[in-house]
């Protein structure tokens, strides 16, 4: 579990670049729905460039045999990381739209969740650590389909719709010093 977790946290902070604390920053709202998109599109072109190799265990294991302790659970390591990558984005989407009060709940809902289905899927199976790495991708799915639903009241239907590559080069150009300097 300590693996799986550590893999999936570290992609889900690259996938972003270092821009998902940018998406606070723009004072026009058409400027940080582009920054948000940008930042899902780099986590969803990293969670596709990934995926082949979670999904070939033996090939992953051949790459990094120590890796192998996860048996197949590693094949879970995309879905994770565009799960953590998604509630990360949606967390500073929150922060932006001042929606404290739905953050704060969605958070300690999530913390519980996750402490009693592993309690729950510990106690039915004696202790599998494979429990640990379902629970947290199950309660933590939930947790980003809980702040998609809770958020699109603040704006964030506009991320669906289709931006020119024009506008996120822009404002990818604006806050390049976020790769540069926050990503490293």
């Amino acid at each position: 579990y300590g693996l799986f977790s550590s893999i999936t946290s570290n992609l889900a902070n690259a996938g972003g670049l270092g821009y998902t604390p940018a998406i606070l920053l723009p004072k026009e709202e058409d400027r940080a729905v582009a920054l948000l998109r940008l930042n899902l599109l780099l986590v969803v072109a990293l969670v596709l460039i990934t995926m082949p190799v979670f999904l070939l265990p033996t090939v992953l294991y051949r790459l990094a045999p120590n890796w192998a302790v996860m048996g197949d659970w590693c094949m879970l390591v995309p879905l994770m990381t565009l799960i953590l990558a998604l509630n990360q984005a949606l967390i500073a989407w929150a922060m932006r739209m001042k929606a404290f009060s739905f953050s704060a709940k969605n958070n300690s809902i999530t913390i519980l969740a996750l402490r009693l289905v592993n309690l729950g899927i510990g106690l039915l199976t004696k202790g599998a650590t494979w429990g640990l790495v379902l629970s947290d991708t199950l309660v933590r799915g939930c947790s980003a389909v809980a702040y998609v639903i809770g958020l699109r009241k603040h704006g964030l239907t506009q991320v669906a719709k289709r931006r020119t590559r024009a506008e996120l080069l822009a404002v990818a150009m604006e806050y390049k010093e976020y790769p540069r300097y926050v990503f490293p």
